[in-house]
């Protein structure tokens, strides 16, 4: 496992490999803990019925009256306390004993005492109570989750390399990804835990294998959750874009989703760690194209001429600046545009005029129009501005192509871009009026006159 602590950015740095036990997640407190602790437990049920051993108990006890660095301040007593937690881990009883247990564990791991992570170590490798813990992922209650998701996160994250661990973090990055795919809406439990799990590469690389980037992606693209889970989604997508492999973030639209948050966001760290993610990702010629047809540079430089200050952010937007200029020299005006209609976002600019289409109509016919049925599918699925720009082009292309009234037609587009006319949006209602016009009309610079 790997390290993780600070790089010159102000993000955790996801490329050492030092062993450094970090302070654990914050996890808020339990709902069934009160002023008084957890005082509705009966232990003695335990102890009578063998579960519990007398020893369990009292170690149980001594840490409810003392202070827990006076427990675990004694190597036997902090050994037998340790132990004693991942046994009442495996019992089958209430959600208060579970949330007890879990709180615990959360406290011991949260202690100013050397070697406290050392105390749910396997002496053979691994971590006690694995299987366990892993199995309350799969619990109703999210407190429950998220609880048990950081501990085993953050115990095999930061702990001496071994098979034992290696299958042990396999097993886990595999059970968040699965559960993300199923219940999507359980993200927020469980996205801190994935957050740890990527400050490795042994964890980035099996999250990107599993199709972490996509998960992460549609919960952007849901635009739901607080402001904090927004931000350790983004930063899970910024460890995993150190991974050499960046064919997930083509695949799932990632650039897009991170331009729109980079415009939307108002929190600082958000539009920090959504800059450094976007910096990486100029590595990837395909996603620097992605990038250039979103019309990025336009971003950049205007947060670039604005009130950024950090030195760290100032970096990775000239970074981006750089990388954006060195493309557009490479790129003609058709690839920007391809690449624009690719994300599915856009805007009003240079290759939405007459000029543009005159000289392009023809490159439509590449990859049997690859791009003309783009622009009808923005028609269904896009932006209000997206929709509005579509029929705009799809009615130059009419007049511009040869035959280009007729393969609007075939594809359905006349229909759909007659049914907008009627639109709330009055761009969109304006828009797709005189689009249909340019389909129906023969002579259109006769009509415009």
């Amino acid at each position: 496992m790997t390290s993780f602590t600070s790089n010159t950015r102000g993000f955790p740095s996801p490329t050492l490999s030092t062993v450094v036990f970090a302070p654990v997640p914050v996890v808020v407190a339990s709902p069934y803990a009160s002023s008084t602790g957890f005082s509705e437990i009966n232990w003695d049920i335990f102890s009578r019925s063998g579960t519990l051993t007398s020893s369990d108990t009292s170690i149980i006890r001594m840490a409810e009256t003392n202070p827990l660095t006076y427990v675990l301040i004694d190597p036997s007593d902090s050994k037998t306390y340790a132990n004693a937690l991942i046994k009442c881990c495996g019992i089958e009883s209430s959600t208060e004993v579970r949330h007890y247990v879990l709180s615990r564990v959360l406290e011991v791991l949260g202690c100013e005492v050397k070697g406290v992570g050392g105390l749910f170590l396997e002496e053979e490798g691994g971590i006690k109570g694995s299987e366990t813990f892993l199995s309350m992922l799969r619990s109703t209650d999210t407190w429950i989750v998220k609880a048990s998701s950081v501990i085993l996160s953050h115990l095999l994250s930061f702990s001496p390399p071994s098979p034992q661990t290696s299958t042990q973090l396999q097993n886990l990055s595999t059970t968040i990804l699965t559960l993300l795919t199923n219940t999507p809406q359980i993200l927020p439990s469980l996205i801190t835990a994935l957050s740890v799990v990527v400050k490795g590469e042994e964890g980035r690389r099996l999250c990107v294998g599993g199709g972490g980037v996509g998960l992460c992606g549609r919960f952007l693209r849901g635009g739901e959750g607080g402001g904090q889970t927004m931000y350790e989604v983004v930063f899970v997508l910024w460890c995993m874009s150190f991974e050499e492999n960046l064919e997930p973030f083509r695949v799932s639209q990632t650039i897009p989703l991170l331009h729109t948050l980079l415009l939307s966001s108002t929190r600082e760290k958000i539009t920090r760690v959504t800059i450094a993610t976007l910096h990486n990702l100029t590595r990837s010629p395909a996603l620097l194209s992605e990038m250039s047809g979103l019309n990025l540079l336009k971003r950049v430089n205007m947060m670039l001429e604005g009130q950024v200050s950090d030195p760290d952010v100032l970096q990775d937007l000239g970074g981006i600046k750089k990388k954006l200029l060195e493309s557009y020299k490479e790129m003609t005006t058709w690839d920007v545009y391809t690449a624009e209609v690719k994300s599915g976002l856009l805007e009003w600019g240079s290759t939405h005029t007459p000029r543009f289409w005159r000289e392009n109509s023809k490159s439509m016919e590449s990859n049997d129009f690859e791009i003309l049925k783009l622009l009808h599918k923005i028609l269904h699925t896009g932006s209000p501005q997206s929709i509005a720009i579509a029929c705009y082009d799809i009615g130059e292309f009419s007049r511009f192509y040869p035959s280009g009234r007729s393969l609007v037609k075939k594809m359905g587009g006349k229909d759909r871009v007659m049914d907008l006319i009627e639109s709330e949006d009055e761009e969109i209602g304006r828009q797709a009026l005189v689009a249909v016009s340019k389909v129906m009309v023969q002579n259109w610079e006769f009509v415009k006159a």
